[in-house]
């Protein structure tokens, strides 16, 4: 058995988000059997410091006690505005899918470069520490958006640079050569 949380009347497969009922009262971890993010729009911009995706990371990590994903992450978890420890969760099974990456750099000034953002599934976040808080938990997913956004993002930069570097070259190329292909062939 499950509850699913969320909107009913979205686009796309499943329900966005099922918890598990029994694990609900009482103060063991809330087990959230499973979460669906689809369609998720990143903004990776680079900049002479990093990306903005960086950044954000940095923060989130800062405020989640440090990595995220180690159990001294676990055990350094922040407490509630009450000043009551909070409740930890387990998400079982997270996918994050059909996502769009913008890209931009200085070195393309006024270019943004669309890609897809990779499908990105995190299993059992949570489970080896028995729980972890929310912070916690958003941190890893922080972590893996970043990871996937960026490799997306850099790798359209570079390709979108590459490729106008050999364009200027072509151009370049072509007005030496063509010159002596003329010569050469009488022309």
């Amino acid at each position: 058995d499950h509850a699913v949380v969320g909107r009913h009347d979205r686009d796309g497969p499943g329900d966005p988000v099922k918890i598990d009922p029994s694990s609900v009262p009482g103060s063991g971890p809330i087990v959230i059997k499973l979460v669906n993010i689809s369609q998720p729009q990143v903004n990776y911009e680079v900049g002479q410091g990093g990306s903005n995706l960086q950044t954000i990371q940095r923060n989130v990590q800062a405020y989640a006690g440090g990595s995220g994903s180690s159990s001294s992450a676990a055990a350094a978890s922040p407490s509630a505005s009450s000043g009551s420890p909070q409740r930890k969760e387990i998400i079982s099974d997270l996918t994050i899918d059909e996502g769009m990456v913008t890209a931009s750099s200085p070195l393309l000034p006024g270019k943004q470069l669309k890609v897809p953002l990779p499908s990105i599934h995190l299993a059992n976040l949570g489970q080896s520490s028995g729980g972890a808080t929310a912070a916690q938990i958003g941190s890893q997913i922080v972590s893996a958006i970043t990871e996937k956004a960026t490799q997306a993002g850099s790798a359209a930069i570079t390709k979108n640079l590459s490729g106008a570097a050999l364009k200027g070259l072509g151009g370049a190329a072509g007005g030496v050569g063509g010159g002596v292909f003329k010569g050469l062939f009488g022309g």
